[in-house]
C-alpha cells in the first residue's frame, strides 16, 4: 500500500525583512511514503519494547526473589547477632563436690605404690 502526498505551493518571491516571517516554508516535491513500511517498522519497534519490558520483569522477579531470601536470612541472623552484641554470661568452672587430693591423702600410700600400683591412689567413693 503507497499513500503519495502532492504538495504543490507557490512560495512567494518578496523575502522576510528583519526575520518578520519566520514561518517554515514546505517541500514543493512530491512525498510518497509507504505505509505497509512504517506499520513494519512500528511493529518491530513495539517487538523490541515488549521483549525490553520482558526481560526488565523477569529481572525484577528474580530481584524479588533475592531479595525476599535475604531478608529472611537477616531475620535469622538477628537473634544471633543480639547474642554476640550481649554482655558474656558468667560461667562456673567444674568443681568436684570432694576435697582435692593433697600431700596428707598420698602421704598413706608408699614410693612403690605410686609408681607401680597407681589405681591405688583413686579414692574408692568416688568413683561411679
Amino acid at each position: 500500500m503507497k499513500f503519495e502526498i502532492r504538495v504543490e505551493e507557490n512560495r512567494e518571491e518578496n523575502p522576510a525583512v528583519g526575520g518578520e516571517n519566520t514561518s517554515l516554508q514546505p517541500y514543493s516535491g512530491e512525498v510518497s511514503v509507504d505505509i505497509g513500511q512504517v506499520l513494519a517498522a512500528n511493529q518491530a519497534l513495539l517487538k523490541n519494547i515488549n521483549r525490553r519490558m520482558e526481560e526488565m520483569e523477569s529481572r525484577m522477579k528474580s530481584l524479588e526473589v533475592v531479595i525476599e531470601r535475604q531478608s529472611v536470612a537477616l531475620q535469622n541472623t538477628i537473634p544471633q547477632r543480639l547474642l554476640l552484641m550481649a554482655p558474656p554470661k558468667p560461667v562456673k568452672a567444674w568443681t568436684p563436690d570432694y576435697p582435692p587430693l593433697d600431700d596428707s591423702w598420698f602421704g598413706r600410700f608408699s614410693l612403690l605404690e605410686r609408681w607401680f600400683q597407681p589405681h591405688k591412689l583413686r579414692r574408692q567413693h568416688t568413683e561411679m
